[in-house]
């Protein structure tokens, strides 16, 4: 019992000397969400979804096409959390036709995908380092079938769960 608190201010004491290094990722999100708030104030989102239903894609079908925009970026280096930052701010769930929960499943699984995508990502960079590979060959070769894989499989379970919790084709 008496060292319970020891071992609590220990904890207490490494996670806040750990919060330092963790730095270039809160400006990262940070400036992720003033760019998305700044495309957002200067990009109708209802005109992007007009556009998008001029080729086809509105209801359901906005999974798979946002799941394979996010990857898009992603393969050519921009961060996945900037492309969903930007997205949520510029097409929220009901102007898609997408409920909350199913928007929010699959901006989580493009931020996995696009990790893997990514050659600027933080994982490709410390595999690639690790293996001694170029990170731009690990992320575009080795990951690049990878990641196709994941993007039609989950959007088959997005979709899937989209439908199971009432939504709509």
């Amino acid at each position: 019992p008496d060292r319970l608190p020891v071992h609590a201010h220990e904890y207490a004491t490494d996670l806040v000397d750990s919060v330092a290094g963790l730095r270039g990722l809160s400006v990262l999100f940070i400036a992720a969400n003033i760019l998305g708030q700044g495309v957002s104030a200067a990009v109708d989102g209802q005109l992007l979804v007009q556009a998008a239903a001029g080729i086809g894609i509105s209801g359901i079908w906005w999974i798979p096409f946002l799941l394979g925009v996010i990857a898009v970026g992603s393969f050519f280096g921009l961060h996945s959390v900037i492309l969903i930052v930007i997205i949520g701010h510029t097409l929220p769930p009901a102007t898609i036709g997408l409920a909350p929960a199913t928007l929010a499943l699959l901006m989580l699984t493009s931020w996995g995908i696009g990790g893997v995508l990514s050659p600027l990502s933080n994982l490709t960079l410390y595999a690639a380092n690790m293996l001694g590979e170029s990170n731009w060959t690990m992320a575009w070769r080795d990951n690049g079938l990878y990641a196709l894989g994941c993007i039609a499989i989950s959007a088959v379970v997005i979709m899937g769960f989209h439908l199971v919790q009432g939504g709509a084709l």
